[in-house]
Formats: structure tokens, sequence, C-alpha cells
């Protein structure tokens, strides 16, 4: 059965918990065991030995590994057969992969850490909890399925869970449902559909989201990747990798490439087999040198430094985006983003906050300069005169992420 189905007392007691007093210490650790800890499962970041293979397995790279390869055999057989060897196209090819791959390599890993620390924004998250009898602050990580919670206005909740009790309780799930309105909760809610949607389930409580107004005790019923937020989240992990415009392109491109260079060497050493043979000139040292003119062809038509040119273009415009708050995992995402027009958004809890904060006040003038609201007191009647009197006249807007830290009056 549902968690916001049946009664509450059949729920604390499968959960083997007590509503007063919480769970024992001994509880806590076998309920841990049972059920898992409070933390959802993050990918395992991609090593250094990763995203070197990720690098190179770029299409403009593994041509260029071809290229090096070749020329590399060629000047080796040149250097065994007694010819003239020269290594230094060879180190030129090899120092166009290194100076590709090694920035590839370190602008990923940069913006890898930037996403790892922005993920860890909201670890140490403390919330009231009953345990053993006593009220006591637990981290949200160490909160387990079964304890009893105790929350008030302004509280994040930290895990899915059943209200026990409340008191004109709302909370703000625009983060969850999308709605901008908070969500009325009442514990002695009873719920009989099965089917009832998240939005309407009204004795519920779903991590992620916060305590509008009121306060309330509910009991954890899911922690970590068993919630609402955890099952998303392990959705969207499971999304398949796709290629950008941009790995497209020069995919096709180096094809081409390698199209026209094979049938230009072919081309080449057919017309000098067809020359030696007019000749009667056809020998087995005539026939290896028209291979490896034929074969050093191919390495002539790979462009060495386009590989490096995209990789530094693609660095500066991550370098411009980071500067403008935007944070690309990938380098070859950077050139998608460049080709988007139009971008369809979420607006409440995405792009504002969805919290109202004073913008300005009168006081026989508008000011928008809110330090000379003093002394910021709650009660209207501790208020001086002329803020009283023009309380109702206050301008209010909705303030977008950076004014997070606004104080409300």
């Amino acid at each position: 059965m549902n968690e916001w189905m049946g009664s509450k007392e059949d729920l604390l007691e499968k959960l083997g918990t007590d509503a007063s007093g919480g769970l024992t210490p001994r509880q806590v650790e076998t309920n841990r065991q049972r059920y898992g800890a409070n933390r959802l499962t993050r990918n395992k970041p991609e090593s250094m030995a990763e995203r070197i293979r990720d690098a190179v397995r770029e299409p403009m790279i593994i041509m260029l590994i071809m290229a090096w390869l070749i020329a590399l055999g060629v000047n080796i057989f040149q250097s065994v057969t007694g010819g003239v060897a020269d290594y230094l196209e060879c180190v030129g090819i090899f120092v166009a992969i290194l100076l590709s791959v090694i920035i590839s390599v370190v602008m990923e890993g940069k913006s890898a850490k930037a996403f790892e620390a922005l993920s860890r924004i909201s670890d140490n998250l403390i919330v009231r909890a009953l345990r053993d009898g006593h009220t006591v602050m637990l981290n949200q990580e160490d909160i387990v399925t079964g304890d009893i919670l105790l929350l008030s206005t302004g509280d994040k909740v930290p895990a899915d869970g059943r209200l026990l009790e409340s008191a004109g309780l709302s909370v703000d799930e625009s983060a969850l449902t999308g709605e901008s309105v908070p969500a009325d909760k009442d514990a002695s809610k009873d719920i009989t559909d099965e089917k009832t949607p998240l939005a309407e389930r009204a004795n519920m409580l779903y991590t992620g989201t916060y305590i509008a107004s009121g306060h309330g005790k509910m009991v954890v019923t899911a922690t970590g990747d068993a919630t609402e937020f955890g099952k998303i989240a392990r959705e969207l992990g499971g999304t398949q990798k796709t290629v950008t415009p941009l790995q497209e392109k020069l995919a096709h491109l180096g094809k081409i490439i390698t199209f026209f260079g094979m049938a230009a060497a072919a081309i080449v050493f057919a017309v000098q087999m067809a020359t030696f043979i007019w000749n009667d000139n056809l020998t087995l040292d005539g026939v290896m040198e028209a291979f490896v003119t034929s074969i050093v062809l191919i390495v002539a038509v790979v462009p060495e430094g386009l590989p490096t040119i995209v990789a530094i273009s693609l660095s500066i415009n991550i370098i411009k985006l980071s500067r403008q708050n935007a944070l690309v995992k990938k380098l070859v995402a950077s050139e998608t983003i460049g080709c988007i027009n139009v971008i369809c958004s979420d607006k409440t809890g995405t792009l504002t906050e969805n919290r109202m904060t004073v913008a300005g006040f009168y006081d026989t003038a508008w000011h928008t300069d809110l330090s000379g609201l003093s002394p910021p007191l709650a009660d209207p009647q501790l208020l001086p005169e002329h803020h009283r009197r023009y309380r109702g006249k206050r301008r209010f807007s909705r303030q977008p992420d950076r004014m997070r830290h606004a104080q409300l009056l």
C-alpha cells in the first residue's frame, strides 16, 4: 500500500517508529541498513584516463593519429632501407594531437569540478528530529526512513514523508510539480485512491520542497534514491549520450578527407606504375618508392592544425560562458549552445525564486534603498508611525536567484 493511504498508526508500525519519541539508536542502524542512506547515488566522476579516451575518440583526432602512424611507419621504413628519414613531421603531428587532447581534458575537468561543487551546496542541510525521546539536530544525510521530523516555516524538506501533525501548513512544491502557488497540507487528510497525483497528496511532503507557512510533524517514508526526486534523478542519469552538430560535421569532414586522400594516393600510385610499365622500368625499388610516395600523399592532405584550432576556439567560448555564469560539461557542447535561437524554460522556481521581496517603500517619497527601513521588525505595531501609515503601499517584485539573500521585511 502507498504511504499516503491507510492510517498513520499502521504506517508507524510498519516502519517500527514511535510518533512521540522517534527511533532508538539501534532502530536507526537497522533502518539505515534496510532502506539505505539519505543521499542520491551519484554517477562516478570520469577519471583522467576516461577523459583522455573520450578526447582521443574524436573523429579528427583519430584521423591525426592514423596520419601520425603512417608518417612514422614511412620514416622508419626509409631509415631501414637507407633512405632519408625526416621525423620532424611526425613530431609536428604528435604535438598537434597532444595539444588538442590536453586542452579538451583540462577544460572539461574544470567544468566537472564546478558542477560537483554546485551539487554539494545543499549537503549541509540541518533539520530538527526526534530520536530516542529527545529533540536533536540532524544532518540531511543522517536521516533514515522512520525518523520523526519537526518542520516549520522556511525549512527545506530533506526526505519524503507522511504528515502526522500539521497546523496551517502550506508547502512550496514548485521545484517538483511546477505549481507556483504553495500547496495546502493537512495531516488529517484521508486518501483512498492509489492513483492520486503527487500534487494532490495533501498528507505528504517531498524532498526539495520548502515550508511556506505553518509547522508540522512527519514520519520519513523514503530517503535517497527512493524519493520522488531520486526517481527523477535516476531517469535523467539513464539518458544516452548523443553527438553534437559539430561532432557530426567533423566526422563528415574526416570521411571526405580520408576518401579523397586515399583516392588521390591510389591514382598517383596507378599513374606511377603505368609509367614504369610504359618505360619498361618496373623494379621492386621503384614500386616501393611509388607506394611510399602515395602513402605520404595521404598524410599531406590531413589538416594537422584543424583539431587544435577547434579545441582552442571552443575553450575560448567556454571561458566566455563561464564569465556569464554558464557552465558547459563538454567542450564541443559550447558550439551547440551558440546555435540556439530560442530557449523554452519554466519561469517560477527556475528563472525566479517564487519569493516576494521588498523592492521599495514610501514615506512621503518612494525609496528603493531598503536600508531606510529600520528597524526591520515583523510586528506592524512596532514600526514607526509613517511606516505603518504607508505599509500597504510597498512595491513588491519577483527577484532572480542573485537576490536570494535579500531580507524580507
